[in-house]
């Protein structure tokens, strides 16, 4: 440390730049300036300023804690930035431009309550979708297929497990059938590559395809959900999927190789009970 500080007295360190820098640590004499760092108990000395004053310096553990603190903080801010990179991504990704929040849905959210219509088994059903639900989102691994009629919660569960997901930090790609297809139409008139959206689809850690039997039956939505549905489960990728029919209704708009694929290694939930969107929303 003595021939730190002799070299620092031989150099004299500009006056103007310490007291713009650190202009707290600018002290009027050597004695004023030197120090006993508390933590390791080294005796610091100063620099001499070329104005005669002299710069109190830091101790080299209180250097590595601050050089550490920074370091958590930039990782703090990746995770930010990639956190909220995920979500801008969940809901938008078919068409950036057009990003929306996408469908309501939250694990708190979900009505277990008994409704106008309800049996005890519809109530139970919903309880039993909402602890599939989470155990999915917690380790998705598989295919997790909803199936009901309209407004039994399908939608809800899918979308809160998208979010869970993305809040645990891993990318996921959520879009309903009509969306992915009005995309592909949309690629199509303007002579792009549809694939490319495919591939992202394919390649998401998990994919969320919401109300998979409601655009028409087609040749070519069938390929296209063979394609997805293959590609998925031969990377061993996860996927939710909800649909208003059973599995084995589902050959108009999948064949029988993509339901196949489908109920590979599917667990498949079903839900019955009555429309709550035709009931007034809680406050």
């Amino acid at each position: 440390m003595g021939s730190f500080t002799r070299l620092g007295a031989a150099l004299r360190v500009p006056a103007r730049l310490a007291s713009r820098f650190s202009p707290e640590r600018v002290a009027t004499s050597q004695a004023e300036a030197r120090w006993t760092c508390p933590t390791c108990g080294t005796v610091v000395e100063p620099l001499a300023l070329d104005d005669g004053r002299w710069l109190r310096l830091r101790c080299g553990c209180e250097v590595h804690a601050s050089a550490e603190q920074w370091r958590v903080q930039q990782r703090i801010l990746l995770e930010e930035q990639r956190s909220k990179l995920l979500a801008s991504q969940l809901f938008g990704w078919l068409a950036p431009a057009q990003a929306a929040q996408g469908p309501s849905g939250q694990f708190e959210t979900f009505r277990l309550d008994m409704r106008p219509g309800d049996t005890p088994q519809t109530v139970r059903q919903r309880q039993l979708a909402l602890q599939e639900a989470q155990r999915f989102a917690h380790d998705p691994q598989g295919t997790l297929l909803l199936v009901g009629p309209p407004g039994v919660g399908k939608t809800h569960l899918a979308a809160a497990i998208a979010r869970a997901r993305v809040a645990a930090g891993q990318a996921c790609l959520f879009a309903s059938a009509v969306a992915l297809f009005e995309q592909i139409q949309v690629l199509l008139r303007q002579d792009e590559d549809y694939l490319r959206l495919l591939q992202k689809a394919m390649r998401t850690p998990l994919l969320v395809l919401d109300d998979l039997d409601k655009p028409k039956p087609s040749d070519f939505r069938e390929e296209i959900f063979y394609r997805l549905l293959d590609q998925r489960l031969q990377s061993g990728r996860a996927t939710v999927v909800t649909a208003n029919h059973r599995p084995d209704q589902l050959l108009a708009w999948l064949g029988a190789a993509g339901v196949s694929r489908l109920l590979a290694e599917a667990r498949v939930v079903e839900l019955e009970g009555p429309d709550y969107r035709l009931f007034p929303k809680r406050g």
